[in-house]
């Protein structure tokens, strides 16, 4: 007799296979501490490059700058600390003769003198090239003042308020008519 297979009921549903014969995804252990880890390092570090944008910049600026030899002798003979030698190094100091000098640190409205000049946060530091033997000492004494310039530029408000009024004070107690003509310049 032939083999009577019944035929599928229209309401009827079909066989559900097992949900165990799929493959499953493994979950890693604290998967989530990569990403967090990740997310608090650049946030951390955001914040140390926030707190020390001038540590950062001025060892960009630095990169493979080695300060000649009479450079070093100028931070040695005025013993600078390391952070004024960094302050230094940074605006790439250099010793000039009269037309290189010039070049760099014209201003028509000097009224005395000029033997250095500061451009501006890393962007120079200019010392003449004084050869008079009278003179001995001057370049370092220079090139001490224009470092104190980019000192200078990177003090707080309240810091610059504070050596304002130390300098104004001691500006008063000066009575030499000469030297005071020169504060008012």
């Amino acid at each position: 007799m032939p083999d009577a297979t019944p035929l599928p009921q229209p309401d009827a549903q079909p066989a559900r296979v097992p949900l165990t014969d799929t493959p499953t995804l493994k979950k890693r252990p604290l998967g989530w501490l990569g990403p967090v880890l990740t997310l608090a390092l650049l946030i951390g570090a955001s914040g140390w490059l926030a707190l020390n944008h001038d540590l950062a910049s001025d060892w960009l600026a630095t990169r493979g700058y080695s300060p000649p030899s009479n450079i070093q002798q100028m931070a040695d003979a005025t013993s600078m600390t390391p952070y004024a030698r960094r302050l230094f190094y940074v605006n790439k100091p250099q010793v000039d003769g009269r037309d290189a000098f010039n070049k760099e640190c014209s201003n028509a409205s000097d009224q005395v003198s000029v033997l250095g000049c500061y451009t501006g946060n890393r962007q120079g530091i200019f010392i003449y090239n004084v050869t008079d033997s009278r003179l001995d000492g001057i370049q370092q004494v220079t090139a001490a003042h224009e470092m104190l310039h980019q000192a200078y530029d990177r003090l707080s408000g309240a810091e610059r308020t504070t050596i304002d009024g130390l300098l104004n004070d001691y500006a008063k107690t000066v009575t030499d008519p000469e030297l005071i003509s020169k504060i008012d310049a």
